[in-house]
């Protein structure tokens, strides 16, 4: 009976054991980031508001560091607040980006993105990157149908591409036109996108 009860007690220091682990992965994550010195956590969100971006490929960065999140821990979603814009992430479209969703492969793509282009994000297996110069302050129509009408603002559609790793595949509306994508996914990426009703 005597070793029953340690062996019990055994188990239960285990699962303590086990779960302060688990509390201290989180918070060990979090303390060690910079990025996080100001964040809340409500359900399965995690809201970080951030002082400042670091890169000039800030979304690349933001998405990076969601996608770590995601693999280690259980939100569904991450908001990061910027100067009273979100940047918002989806668990399911984050992990839908790599065909193996592991630290290893995080890595790999966001180290091979290249610096040159602003990266806006990632639609359907496909990488947005932003070719232009300089932001325009107008909004160009990029699609349009009975119903609405889309726009997107600070950027000329032609320098809009789309890429697969490192090959180029066309422009979102060429992408749109072959229907590569879905107009509205681009609701989820770092483009400044309206949709109109007619």
């Amino acid at each position: 009976m005597k070793s029953r009860n340690v062996y019990m007690l055994m188990i239960v220091v285990l699962l303590v054991f086990v779960f302060m682990i688990v509390n201290n992965r989180e918070k060990d994550y979090i303390s060690s980031n910079r990025k996080y010195s100001n964040y809340s956590k409500t359900n399965d969100v995690l809201l970080v508001t951030l002082s400042d971006m670091e890169t000039v490929n800030y979304y690349r960065d933001l998405e990076k560091d969601a996608s770590k999140v995601f693999l280690n821990y259980d939100f569904n979603e991450i908001i990061y607040n910027f100067e009273s814009h979100e940047y918002v992430f989806i668990r399911d479209r984050i992990i839908s980006i790599y065909d193996d969703f592991s630290e290893e492969s995080i890595k790999i793509r966001y180290d091979s993105m290249s610096d040159d282009h602003a990266y806006l994000g990632h639609v359907s297996g496909y990488d947005i990157f932003d070719h232009n110069l300089y932001c325009l302050n107008t909004y160009e129509v990029l699609y349009e149908c009975e119903k609405c009408t889309y726009e997107i603002k600070c950027s000329d559609l032609n320098k809009l591409l789309l890429h697969d790793g490192n090959d180029y595949i066309g422009t979102i509306r060429e992408g749109l036109d072959a229907e590569l994508f879905h107009i509205d996914e681009l609701f989820y990426v770092n483009v400044d996108i309206i949709k109109e009703d007619k």
